[in-house]
């Protein structure tokens, strides 16, 4: 597991300049690179977005000084011999383009 905090410079709140929102995104592409080259190693890997009380109970479980931010939870690992695997719907141009229309 991969806990991937990053130091809050800017309140995400901030309407200004959007700065609060730069490294919370950074982290999401740091995040999206960890699981394509966990998937190309053979791994299985999930996210998990702290919510509720999981936030404050990681922060005071870890003792992480103020300041910082856990956007996700990065979990690895190989899965079991006879997992099921999900089916994804067929991406085609019908179900996933609209024209003139929603």
């Amino acid at each position: 597991m991969i806990l991937p905090f990053f130091k809050q410079k800017y309140p995400m709140s901030e309407d200004k300049n959007g700065y609060g929102l730069m490294d919370y995104g950074a982290t999401w592409a740091l995040v999206e690179n960890m699981l394509l080259a966990a998937t190309a190693e053979g791994l299985g890997s999930v996210v998990h977005i702290p919510v509720k009380k999981e936030p404050e109970k990681i922060r005071d479980f870890l003792k992480i000084p103020d300041g910082w931010y856990l956007p996700t939870l990065v979990i690895f690992g190989y899965a079991s011999p006879n997992a099921e695997v999900p089916s994804q719907v067929k991406a085609t141009v019908e179900n996933n383009v609209h024209w003139n229309k929603w």
